[in-house]
């Protein structure tokens, strides 16, 4: 009785020393791994947290060894922070139960070469994520009875289809056959474009059927041919090209109209539309040469009008001539041109990148703060930082381009050793960089080509806002100089040949 007296009275219990420490120390554990989220990771790590609860667990080595094990294949720090925001599970992986094995799969089974595997994990990070026996391997299994097998193996280009289950990729072959094509002949298609498997059949190849079937009046030989048909964007591309052909009366093969830049199609329509000037004259003119517009055809005449004026008018809409060299010009297709320019302070350095296609459509941006340089180490830093931002969007065919010709002369090896020993080191390092995209090549363009990306690092350095940048949250003055360089865009630069 005495004795369950004092315990209901026993006052409550005082910490021990031992465990106050013991909190305080996982307390001070628990903010130490917070700031490497985001000071090392550069991630938001309360985001991180939310979307993946393990984090709030696990030690911060789990979290550095998953990170060790992806940078191990040559995976750089800006890709690193783009594939753990893609997918935070990652940061609580297991390196030799997730990753490992992955890479494994990669180098042996697939084949993908070491200096490859890069490629493919910054391409498609979502294979990280895949299980090697349940996904991975089956999809490889199916690819390679359809035809992906020797010089059409897959590769880190097509490492991707590899996340699709065979149910999935399965669907798009029979959806293709049921047009009337045989398995043989859509394995073939599927082998020349893999990305028909990555397609949803109501949303995108149902719709450019039915365009090919009841608008073009198409036939199917064509797309069998050229199945590429189906990775062009319908509203982008095929309607516009399609329309400007009807409305001139002229037919093309979908290779044709396809296949090549905005610039390149409406040369050659300029060029269908003078054949038969060119028809006549060769009938009717001697080899006299003639004064420019003496002994010519009306047809001829507007001819020579397009080629010695510098506005030209096409469908409607002007373009500037000999005017337009001294614009913003398209990259090739399937290139990505990247213009970089950098705005010197007292306290630091700003740079201003601009991705683009070879229709001039904005892929990405991004502004970065770097160290105060002189003006030309800070060009060269610039270029720099354009490559390392290149290869973490994961682009491969890339020209980049500034105004600055210092740095791009002594980069090329062209102008004199003055030039370039201040900026020597930077310069190697652009080139190291270089090699890890498949091609590159450094351009110099006078500043009124260089504008869009002039405006936009002098944006960054007046409002200090950096990283990543959608073409829609451009600034203003950015949208506006693209939308002048798109108008000015010229069909001169074709002209020389087509005269």
């Amino acid at each position: 009785m005495i004795a369950a007296t004092s315990n209901h009275h026993r006052p409550p219990s005082i910490p021990s020393t031992a465990t106050a420490a013991a909190t305080a120390d996982a307390g001070v554990q628990f903010r130490l791994k917070l700031h490497h989220i985001r000071a090392t990771l550069n991630l938001d790590p309360h985001l991180a947290l939310s979307r993946n609860p393990n984090l709030r667990a696990a030690p911060l080595s789990t979290i550095a060894a998953a990170a060790t094990a992806i940078a191990s294949f040559g995976i750089e720090r800006a890709a690193l922070t783009r594939i753990f925001d893609l997918f935070p599970l990652l940061l609580t992986s297991d390196p030799y139960l997730d990753l490992y094995p992955v890479f494994h799969f990669l180098l042996s089974d697939v084949g993908v070469p070491f200096h490859d595997i890069r490629k493919s994990i910054i391409r498609c990070p979502r294979l990280l994520v895949c299980d090697v026996e349940e996904q991975l391997r089956p999809a490889l299994g199916f690819l390679r009875g359809l035809g992906f097998v020797g010089a059409n193996r897959v590769t880190c280009k097509t490492t991707v289809l590899l996340v699709y289950n065979e149910g999935t990729m399965m669907r798009k072959i029979e959806y293709l056959m049921g047009l009337g094509l045989g398995y043989d002949e859509v394995a073939e298609m599927v082998v020349r474009a893999p990305g028909l498997l990555m397609m949803s059949v109501e949303g995108n190849l149902g719709k450019k059927v039915e365009y090919f079937r009841e608008v073009m009046m198409g036939d199917l030989e064509e797309i069998k041919r050229f199945p590429q048909y189906f990775l062009c964007s319908l509203e982008g591309k095929i309607k516009p090209r399609h329309k400007m052909l009807v409305e001139h009366g002229f037919s093309m093969s979908l290779g044709k109209m396809l296949k090549c830049s905005d610039g390149d199609f409406e040369a050659h329509l300029i060029k269908m539309r003078l054949r038969p000037a060119d028809d006549q004259r060769s009938n009717k003119c001697n080899s006299k040469v003639l004064p420019v517009g003496q002994g010519l055809l009306p047809e001829q005449n507007e001819k020579v009008k397009m080629v010695s004026n510098p506005l030209i008018r096409l469908n409607g809409q002007e373009f500037l001539g000999e005017r337009s060299l001294r614009s913003w010009q398209p990259p090739p297709f399937g290139c990505v041109k990247i213009n970089v320019d950098a705005a010197v302070r007292v306290e630091a350095t700003f740079v201003g990148c601009i991705a683009r296609n070879h229709q001039g459509k904005v892929l990405k941006a991004y502004s970065a703060k770097l160290p105060a340089f002189d003006a030309l180490t800070a060009e060269a830093e610039g270029y720099k930082a354009a490559a390392r931002w290149a290869i973490s969007m994961g682009f491969e065919d890339v020209i980049i381009e500034g105004d600055a010709k210092r740095v791009v002369d002594s980069y090329n090896k062209g102008a004199p050793a003055r030039y370039g020993w201040q900026i020597a080191t930077t310069l190697q390092r652009i080139q190291g960089l270089s090699r890890s995209l498949e091609a590159t090549e450094v351009k110099f363009v006078p500043r009124e080509c260089n504008s869009a990306a002039h405006e936009l690092c002098q944006w960054a350095a007046r409002t200090g806002n950096l990283g990543h940048i959608e073409s829609y949250a451009l600034p203003h003055r950015v949208r506006d100089v693209i939308k002048d360089e798109l108008l000015s865009i010229s069909v001169n630069t074709e002209q020389s040949s087509i005269m």
